[in-house]
């Protein structure tokens, strides 16, 4: 025996979040218009978050089948997000799909109480993981330094910060890199330029010198890495710094470790 959650249950806990899935990395739009005027479209999903029967995902049999079939116990997914969360029981636990549930109300509450054609930038509208090319210019750095390289490193410096692609220390120096990939388009010269110029200017309290690694990941046809490099190394022939140049194709790297 299953305890199914019962219709006005599923249509009150998908108002509550706007019809949209309550994934933060999805947020989908689960209703709207079928080609029948009369006839919506419903691609949403009340999913439990303890499972409805014995062996499901996340049973808890301490719950009576009231709670397990309430709207506490319910979250509003799309069909995709629903399987997701069943299939990877250990990375979907209770705790965070309870946390999506809170954390999509509060949303659909403040878009209501807003009034305005703004709203915060969705979670499946950043960049949140690395690239293929970032991760293999990573590994490849890695290797060459004989050291885990950290992403996304964010340094004190002064009375503020620096942002870097990445970072390891090197004694008692600070070595960032700045990582870009090249498609045949060109590079954002002035970007790397700039970063020189405010490297040579950073003051930290933990580190003694600032080092950088300028690293390219190539997918543009190999005749046209030969001009990015002469600029790269014209740039950092007038460092008042450290700056190193790595160029690397990305088929090798995504070859030799299996991307």
């Amino acid at each position: 025996m299953r305890d199914d959650f019962k219709e006005n249950i599923k249509q009150k806990v998908a108002a509550r979040v706007g019809f949209h899935c309550s994934n933060p990395s999805c947020r989908k739009l689960t209703s709207g218009p079928d080609s029948d005027p009369n006839r919506a479209l419903n691609i949403g999903v009340a999913a439990h978050i303890t499972a409805a029967a014995p062996g499901g995902p996340r049973f808890d049999s301490s719950l009576t089948a009231e709670q397990r079939s309430s709207i506490e116990n319910a979250i509003w997914l799309c069909q995709s997000c629903g399987t997701l969360i069943d299939r990877d029981r250990l990375r979907f636990t209770v705790s965070l799909l309870r946390e999506w549930k809170l954390q999509a109300e509060r949303a659909a509450s403040s878009l209501l109480a807003a009034g305005t054609e703004f709203r915060p930038i969705a979670p499946s509208e950043l960049i949140q993981e690395l690239t293929i090319g970032e991760l293999a210019t990573i590994r490849a750095l890695s290797e060459e330094f004989g050291c885990e390289v950290t992403p996304d490193v964010r340094v004190p410096s002064g009375n503020g910060w620096i942002n870097l692609h990445a970072a390891v220390v090197r004694r008692e120096d600070l070595v960032a890199i700045d990582i870009h990939e090249f498609k045949g388009q060109g590079l954002p010269y002035f970007q790397i330029e700039y970063l020189v110029e405010l490297g040579a200017k950073l003051k930290f309290e933990r580190f003694q010198k600032f080092v950088l690694y300028i690293a390219v990941i190539s997918d543009a046809l190999p005749e046209l890495d030969y001009s990015v490099q002469q600029r790269l190394e014209q740039i950092a022939e007038k460092a008042p710094f450290e700056v190193y140049i790595r160029m690397y194709r990305l088929n090798v790297l995504r070859a030799k470790y299996n991307l």
